[in-house]
């Protein structure tokens, strides 16, 4: 076998384990809430089986060694010679993380030899070992152990058994199936065709923009047709990139467990939308914020199980992820049920650290004194911990979310809680915007910020209030940016009517006050060369290329 062939089934092996180990972990978390979950055992004991028999193929081992063990314990449960006990999971959950360092050797090395972790020789017969142990345990199960389907009587022991073997010949035809419906695919091949397909539809705007010059119905029909099969297509592409963000969530319940044994405390994780899609580079980018809001949740959110009893609250503390769409973009909550935010001590903290005035703290709205936890530096804690301490990670929180163009919240209330909602893009890549003019230049506006369209044929609508110009939208003020005042060029507008984009941007509202009107566009949203990125009239590190030149964001 060639040596690159050798290279492909390693990296494809990797892959198919890194996702069965996943699946592992979330169903032995899934495990340790009811223990007579047959089918999380059931899932347990293929995936791992899976894996040990990839192990023989190329060969790793070592890590079938430990893998066997593993499986050797999962069959003594799934057959319920054993009863599962915290224990067992505790080492269930040490061979996930095991195995989970022999896959990131493989990685590096391409083989599972000896793994070094530092100048200390990790050894992992001493895990097996106590696999071993565990699984020689016997027990008599409980009757509550006994089974977790329901059996009924068997009249005739053959028809029984021929009936079971069809169900486990359907279920593999059924797997085959299913696993033949799917391939995997380079990221950075999806990478290459997303870029193509942003070039195809530039090209598509540009074509467009030509036809309006030509009175052929032929072109027309052509561009028409080839308008249909960019956006088609466009939406084909873009879906390969999207992925649940349950991918980010899986890891969740583990990362709860531990920490909250870290931190004597009880908390029972509760997950809504886990279906929810999202662009790639967006789940990448949002996988360290998720998981550090959720280490701040547990950590300084929920009370100890005995400050809870004493509140009247549960024992057991209550964390719960939310995902949904609306309005074009992903909202995700993340929150707790713990004893909330104490807004003066935050104020007297953030005093106290020197990273606010006295002056400020006292007119500060309630908004202001919450997002004092993102300020760099603040915390709350008294002493440095593993877990937390050195005012470092929610500022960097609410960068990383900001980067992609999102934005963070916080909803607090003492004694019930604390919230925390981020709004982010579906994408980055092509978005639909709506073409405007100023002073000769076009510029976009994202349509997921658009609220309406406005013509004023008179200026006595608008009003002056505080020496800000106000238009009267329905009873409601609506504050006016103009647009060529803003960038400093001389204004096209007819005097007798002016045309007004009115402009929600997360929780303000305002009209911005343009030239013309042209119309919806998408655009292609590409980072910018390093060389530009110092410029101070671009105040984003994002800018996009349109059917116009000179087109700004």
């Amino acid at each position: 076998m060639e040596l690159n062939e050798i290279d492909d089934d390693i990296e494809a092996f990797l892959v198919e384990s890194y996702e069965n180990l996943n699946q592992i972990e979330g169903d032995i978390i899934e495990l340790e809430k009811a223990s007579g979950n047959g089918e999380a055992l059931v899932r347990i004991y293929r995936s791992l089986h899976t894996l040990k028999g990839n192990c023989g193929f190329l060969p790793f081992p070592n890590l079938e060694s430990l893998a066997h063990a593993g499986e050797n314990l999962l069959s003594c449960l799934r057959d319920r010679t054993i009863a599962i006990t915290p224990d067992i999971i505790s080492t269930l959950l040490q061979t996930v993380d095991s195995i989970r360092q022999i896959l990131a050797q493989i990685q590096a090395t391409k083989q599972d030899g000896d793994v070094y972790d530092g100048l200390r020789l990790r050894d992992y017969s001493a895990l097996i070992a106590t696999l071993t142990r565990l699984s020689e345990t016997k027990q008599t199960p409980k009757a509550s152990q006994l089974a977790v389907n329901i059996q009924t009587p068997q009249k005739d022991t053959a028809a029984s058994e021929s009936v079971e073997a069809l169900n486990h010949e359907l279920t593999e035809i059924s797997t085959t199936t299913s696993e033949s419906a799917y391939i995997r695919v380079n990221v950075n091949l999806l990478d290459q065709m997303m870029n193509l397909v942003g070039e195809l539809v530039l090209a598509r705007n540009q074509i467009i923009g030509f036809s309006t010059k030509f009175k052929d119905n032929g072109f027309a029909a052509t561009c028409q047709h080839l308008s249909l099969l960019t956006a088609e297509l466009q939406e084909g592409v873009m879906k390969t990139r999207l992925q649940p963000i349950s991918s980010i969530w899986q890891k969740f319940p583990r990362v709860t467990r531990d920490l909250a044994i870290a931190s004597g405390k009880e908390v029972e994780v509760e997950m809504e939308g886990a279906e929810t899609e999202l662009d790639k580079s967006i789940i990448e980018t949002i996988k360290d914020p998720l998981t550090h809001l959720l280490r701040n949740c547990i950590d300084h959110g929920i009370e100890l199980p005995a400050e809870r009893v004493a509140c009247g609250k549960p024992s057991v503390g209550r964390l719960f992820l939310r995902a949904f769409h609306e309005s074009g973009k992903v909202n995700i909550e993340i929150g707790d049920d713990g004893r909330g935010l104490n807004l003066e001590r935050l104020k007297g903290r953030s005093q106290q650290l020197g990273l606010v005035s006295a002056v400020q703290t006292a007119t500060m709205s309630e908004s202001e004194a919450m997002n004092l936890i993102f300020l760099s530096g603040f915390s709350t804690a008294e002493q440095v911990t593993h877990l937390s301490g050195r005012g470092v990670g929610m500022d960097i929180v609410k960068s990383n979310i900001e980067k992609i163009n999102g934005t963070v919240e916080i909803h607090s209330q003492q004694g019930q809680g604390t919230t925390f909602k981020i709004k982010i893009p579906l994408t980055l890549a092509i978005i639909p915007a709506l073409i405007v003019t100023s002073g000769g230049n076009y510029y976009a506006i994202p349509q997921a910020s658009l609220q309406e369209l406005v013509r004023l044929e008179a200026l006595n609508n608008i009003e002056i209030l505080y020496d800000v110009p106000v238009y009267r939208l329905r009873g409601n003020l609506v504050p006016l940016i103009y647009l060529n005042e803003v960038f400093q060029h001389d204004s096209a507008s007819n005097l007798e009517t002016l045309s007004l984009v009115i402009v929600q941007v997360d929780n303000y509202r305002f009209g911005l006050v343009v030239d013309t009107i042209e119309d919806i566009q998408d655009i292609v949203v590409k980072p910018l060369g390093r060389q530009l990125k110092a410029l101070s009239l671009i105040c984003r590190s994002y800018c996009f290329r349109g059917w116009h030149s000179g087109i700004n964001y």
